[in-house]
């Protein structure tokens, strides 16, 4: 009786174990952290060309940079979350601002401005009547389906559209700024890859992915994921080749060219893409941030998808500690230790049960 006493309270030893190494693994599981994920590590994404940045404001200003860069790293890492510094440096910007009217607003702005250049002496350009002042000229498109206005001075230029169903108005500036940089720290969850400030969950992270089945999954303000799916290309960029597979991931950002990015299946890391809809441009102060390559992008053969030799587009990475080997190209598959430590366990309990398991139906055989 005593020895089957003893069995019956190995078992339950052993079915404990069983229950804790399981809970063990799926804390692991849902709580992934990427192996790449280390105090120090950093990445950095750049956009070379004519308009390569575009920062949208919520008050309707734009900016448009022809170099930007996009750097983060990583401060601190604990179990079920990572924390992240990152910092957007754009350079050489012009300032772009515009903003809807109804249509009564705009009508009533247009006869104002035409009521107070009405002095000056118009000349017929075409469609459009054409009146030199002393910082520019005054420009009047009148047509069947609306008025255009433009004032056009040596660092700036005013313009305002008034139609039946509406009216714009905007500001474009020809002055530069030299460059515009700015810096913030922000968590991101291991267990649903949310940014998090101030303990708020304020939406999806896209700057890397710990899970690809992302399918249907909202980033922010009604802009979902709509597609993941496998690319059989090799994707250049100026720090290095990734060979395929390579992740390609869509979004609903307005149907357009600038709605999807390549990520690396092994690790999750953003390689290069689109990434105008995200929570850490709000964290930055803007509504949105488009990174839009020119240089790098004109490698590479329409329409990129289809293509076996992917350059440049969107935000490029151009330069990572994270993953070098000797030939300094990205190694896509590295398992994590935790998952190595765990998987030696599991392999260990299973053979201890096995062996009591045959030692009691030998017994029973005696």
């Amino acid at each position: 009786m005593r020895k089957h006493a003893g069995l019956h309270i190995r078992r339950r030893v052993l079915s404990l174990f069983v229950v804790f190494l399981a809970i063990s693994t799926l804390s692991i599981v849902v709580s992934s952290r990427p192996y790449w994920a280390t105090p120090g590590t950093y990445f950095e994404y750049t956009a070379r060309g004519d308009r390569a940045v575009i920062i949208e404001c919520h008050n309707g200003t734009l900016y448009f940079g022809t170099y930007g860069v996009l750097r983060w790293e990583i401060l601190d890492v604990a179990r079920d979350q990572i924390e992240l510094k990152a910092q957007l440096r754009v350079y050489n910007l012009t300032m772009h601002y515009q903003r809807a009217l109804n249509a009564e607003e705009g009508l009533i702005k247009a006869r104002e401005l035409i009521e107070m250049y009405s002095s000056l002496n118009f000349t017929q350009s075409g469609p459009c009547r054409v009146a030199e002042v002393q910082a520019g000229r005054v420009k009047v498109c009148e047509r069947a389906d609306g008025v255009l206005i433009a004032i056009e001075e040596t660092n700036q230029t005013y313009w305002l559209y008034a139609g039946d169903n509406g009216a714009t108005e905007g500001l474009f500036s020809n002055a530069t700024i030299p460059n515009l940089s700015r810096s913030i720290t922000f968590n991101v969850s291991l267990t649903d890859n949310s940014v998090l400030h101030n303990g708020k969950r304020l939406g999806m992270n896209t700057l890397f992915l710990t899970d690809l089945d992302v399918a249907g999954r909202t980033i922010m303000n009604g802009w979902f994921i709509n597609e993941v799916r496998e690319l059989n290309a090799t994707v250049h960029t100026r720090f290095g080749a990734f060979k395929p597979p390579i992740v390609l991931v869509t979004t609903n950002f307005y149907g357009n060219s600038s709605n999807f990015a390549l990520y690396d299946p092994g690790s999750g890391v953003l390689i290069e893409g689109y990434t105008p809809v995200s929570p850490i441009w709000e964290l930055f102060g803007f509504k949105r941030v488009l990174f839009s390559d020119r240089e790098h992008f004109n490698r590479t053969d329409d329409p990129i998808i289809k293509s076996k030799d992917i350059y440049g587009f969107g935000m490029v990475l151009e330069d990572t500690n994270a993953f070098y080997s000797e030939t300094g190209m990205l190694e896509n598959v590295q398992i994590p230790l935790d998952a190595i430590a765990v998987f030696v366990l599991a392999i260990t309990v299973f053979l201890v049960i096995g062996y009591e398991r045959a030692k009691t139906r030998r017994m029973g055989k005696q």
